[in-house]
């Protein structure tokens, strides 16, 4: 990923390091292209558990993408409760140089 990425962001990591970033992402940068938009389908055992860990993304909301066989894909409707937490918090701290997770 790099500065002619045109795709999703993720939550901002404006340190550039990755542990701004949920448990398994890493912190790319520049990409001041990027489309930012909240994901919504995370791996988990129930819905609450996805909502709460929000470490695994299933974009494709295919079961077959969580990585243990005893997790489902659930469509959280936009509330990562630690992604979209770590966001808000970093919502107005500066990131001039437009890092993402």
């Amino acid at each position: 990923i790099g500065a002619y990425y045109t795709g999703e962001c993720g939550a901002p990591c404006p340190s550039g390091y990755n542990d701004d970033c949920p448990d398994g992402q890493r912190c790319y940068g520049p990409v001041p292209n990027c489309i930012k938009v909240a994901a919504s389908k995370y791996c988990g055992n129930t819905k609450k558990d996805a909502a709460t860990k929000c470490t695994k993304e299933c974009a494709s909301g295919d079961d077959q993408e969580c990585e243990d066989d005893r997790e489902q894909c659930w469509d959280i409707d936009n509330s990562c409760s630690v992604e979209m937490i770590m966001a808000e918090q970093r919502r107005d701290v500066p990131n001039p140089y437009n890092y993402y997770c």
